[in-house]
This record gives C-alpha cells, structure tokens and sequence, in this order.
C-alpha cells in the first residue's frame, strides 16, 4: 500500500442521509461512515478502513444521489493504519462506487 495513488471498488456504503448528517456533525459529533472497499485487480480481498471524514461532496448529476466526495482516511497496512486523502465516485442508491487513494 506504499505507492502513490491506489484505486479501489466501492462494494457498499452509507445511504445519502448518513453522508449529509457526517458532514453536518464533522466537528461535533462524529457519526461513523462504513464504505466496503476491495482492490481493482482482486474483488475479492476486503481492504480495511477507519476513520472516514468527508470535507467535499459535489453533485455528480441531477438525480440527487450520485456523488463526488473527498475527505481522508485511514488504510489498514502492514504495522497499522496510514492516513491517506481520497477523491470517490459513489452512488447512494446503488451503493457502489470507485475511490482514490493519495498519499499525503
């Protein structure tokens, strides 16, 4: 997990209330944010995740439900958790979506 920028599938997540009601309490209250993420290249291994804070949501279309987020994270790797910056691609109906990784 030690190059720049990795991409990761969004296999569920938060509905769009959960995501508005993160932002809204970011500095009160923290409400914990669970996205599902496994690797592009194996589906099938489950990336590990905490700490989900989202600073940007833009609209993505005029549905109301596709997003484009950005925030921080932290990815569990070998001897812990490394904070990392993301930009993703997530539609709250469906529940799936892409998200990047970058190093800081």
């Amino acid at each position: 997990m030690d190059t720049k920028m990795i991409t990761l599938r969004i296999t569920d997540g938060p509905s769009r209330d959960m995501i508005f009601d993160s932002m809204k309490y970011l500095y009160e209250t923290r409400i914990p944010l669970e996205f599902k993420f496994t690797k592009e290249e194996t589906p099938g291994e489950v990336v590990k995740t905490r700490d989900i804070e989202i600073h940007t949501l833009q609209h993505g279309d005029g549905t109301g439900y596709r997003f484009n987020l950005e925030g921080y994270l932290d990815v569990k790797a070998e001897g812990g958790y490394i904070p990392r910056r993301f930009k993703a691609f997530y539609s709250a109906k469906s529940r799936k979506g892409t998200i990047i990784l970058k190093k800081f």
